[in-house]
């Protein structure tokens, strides 16, 4: 598990959830526990706030980040590693700063 992998869930169950998107530092990899933001179908949030919703491409799926949701996730809920967005670590950060700092 690396700080910006993507997830599937093992059990899928919101039609709307399609990826989760790993935030957590390396150095906290023991815990049994992730922080997670989910990544979502655009055409399901309304309206997106671009600096707090970020658009990535994932698996040729244009998906928004929804840092408002953020959660801890129990490792066995998440299902294969299905990429990463670590080139995308100023967009994501910027977006977590925007939410906890609101700049």
């Amino acid at each position: 598990m690396a700080q910006f992998d993507v997830y599937a869930l093992a059990k899928p169950g919101d039609a709307r959830l399609a990826f989760l998107l790993d935030i957590q530092n390396d150095l906290h990899s023991g815990l049994d526990t992730r922080v997670m933001l989910p990544l979502v179908r655009p055409a399901l949030v309304s309206p997106p706030i671009r600096r707090l919703n970020p658009q990535f491409k994932i698996a040729g799926e244009t998906l928004l980040l929804l840092c408002q949701d953020i959660a801890s996730v129990p490792r066995h809920e998440l299902g294969p590693i299905i990429g990463s967005l670590r080139s995308e670590r100023d967009a994501i950060l910027g977006a977590l700063d925007f939410l906890v700092i609101g700049y």
